[in-house]
């Protein structure tokens, strides 16, 4: 797990398939839903936070690390753009 730019993170999981990739990464996406942050709002009662999620795996859908990152990038994209909060495969 890294940070890569100024708010996404990236998650490398060598060796696996996509649906397994899917599988963690919507496991990843329903855990920090269910998480309450304390001291995140104003009134200090804990925010609910979300995160949308780009999966793509190599070699399926890139052949270099710089498409690999790209492909994930369009499906985090087409994720926000769909409503936010969910998971989206190359």
């Amino acid at each position: 797990v890294a940070r890569y730019g100024g708010e996404e993170f990236v998650v490398i999981l060598p060796k696996t398939k996509k649906a397994k990739a899917i599988e963690v990464a919507k496991k990843l996406r329903r855990g920090i839903e269910q998480t309450r942050f304390p001291n995140v709002s104003p009134e200090e009662t804990g925010a609910q936070v979300t995160i949308s999620i780009g999966v793509s795996t190599f070699p399926d859908d890139a052949q270099t690390t710089e498409e690999l990152i790209e492909k994930a990038d369009q499906g985090l994209y087409r994720a926000k753009a769909a409503g936010r909060n969910q998971v989206v495969a190359a």
